[in-house]
C-alpha cells in the first residue's frame, strides 16, 4: 500500500496537497509565508490576500526547467543573475518582484532564538 501511495503522490502529489489545505487556517494572519518551492504557491487559492515569498533551492548557477507557477508568487529570492536573467526571459519574474540573495540558508535562521511570533515548519 505504501508503494501504491508513493507511486500515485509522485504523480499528483495529493498528500501534500492535503497537509497544505490542512495548514491554510493556520496561516490566516500571518504578514507573510516563505516557502522553498512552487507546489506551496496553491495556498493562493485558499488565502489570496496572504503575501507568498518563493525562495528557491541551490546556488542559481544550473539550468532549470521553469514551473510557471513562479509568478503567482508576490516575491522571489532569485539564488543567482543566470536564473534570474532566465526568469526574465520566461516572464516569470519583473523588476518589482524579486531581489537576488544568493543561497537561501533558511534552517540557519531557524536556529537563531526566533521570538515567539516566527512559525518555521
Amino acid at each position: 500500500m505504501r508503494a501504491l501511495a508513493e507511486s500515485v503522490n509522485y504523480v499528483a502529489p495529493l498528500l501534500k496537497e492535503a497537509v497544505l489545505l490542512k495548514s491554510a487556517s493556520r496561516f490566516q494572519g500571518f504578514d507573510a509565508l516563505v516557502v522553498p518551492e512552487s507546489g506551496s504557491l496553491r495556498l493562493k487559492r485558499r488565502l489570496p490576500d496572504l503575501p507568498i515569498i518563493l525562495t528557491q533551492h541551490g546556488a542559481g548557477d544550473r539550468a532549470a526547467g521553469f514551473d510557471a507557477r513562479i509568478a503567482q508568487a508576490d516575491f522571489i529570492l532569485v539564488p543567482g543573475r543566470k536564473l534570474e536573467r532566465r526568469y526574465k526571459e520566461h516572464g516569470l519574474i519583473r523588476d518589482d518582484n524579486h531581489a537576488v540573495v544568493g543561497y537561501a540558508k533558511l534552517d540557519a535562521v531557524a536556529k537563531a532564538a526566533p521570538d515567539r511570533k516566527t512559525f518555521f515548519c
